[in-house]
């Protein structure tokens, strides 16, 4: 029901979303961040409530804000509907696939970023995402760790490669706060 709102950009009753309405409320956010962005309105104003179809001034500073920034671009060139937001965050998410394989390729061997590939393509829950407009933030902070490992794994490790990856793991955080996870396992794999 929700749906009939996002298209039309309007604001979406209290009624039909009291309580935590599942992943419209993770998806909404984002792009209702971007397009108060967009527009420069204060977060806590009553026209920013409208660019957010409802959600209040606080959830602006609920969420990591790389992926509204980014956003803001996306929007000003090809529209504020949520579509294009959902296409977006498709094409971001079907590079997980050759991203992975490039990783795996350059720490293990072709053969095992083939087989590892192939187990992806038919992982009917990743797959599901980048073909659906099911997707969460934190599928998105694995880019910056998978650049990150990349270097790091590099034969050649210097300070700048270090300092690369350490930034890359920042992003990653503020894409999402699950990045935390990922540098910590990168710190460790650092360490051994």
């Amino acid at each position: 029901h929700v749906e009939k709102y996002l298209d039309k950009l309007e604001f979406i009753p209290s009624m039909f979303y009291s309580g935590y309405f599942g992943y419209h409320i993770d998806n909404t956010r984002q792009w209702g961040i971007a397009r108060t962005f967009l527009h420069g309105a204060p977060v806590f104003s009553e026209t920013a409530d409208k660019y957010r179809l409802g959600e209040k001034g606080d959830d602006a500073l609920n969420r990591t804000p790389l992926l509204s920034v980014i956003l803001v671009p996306i929007l000003k060139i090809f529209g504020e509907s949520h579509f294009i937001y959902q296409r977006f965050l498709n094409v971001l998410m079907a590079f997980i696939y050759p991203a992975t394989y490039l990783l795996i390729k350059k720490i293990f061997n072709n053969r095992t970023a083939r087989v590892t590939s192939l187990l992806m393509l038919l992982s009917v829950n990743l797959t599901f995402r980048p073909f659906n407009v099911e997707l969460y933030l934190k599928y998105f902070s694995i880019y910056p760790v998978i650049l990150g490992i990349y270097l790091i794994t590099n034969k050649r490790r210097g300070n700048l490669t270090y300092l690369l990856s350490g930034l890359l793991l920042g992003m990653s955080f503020l894409i999402h706060p699950i990045g935390l996870i990922f540098m910590a396992a990168l710190f460790i794999y650092c360490l051994v």
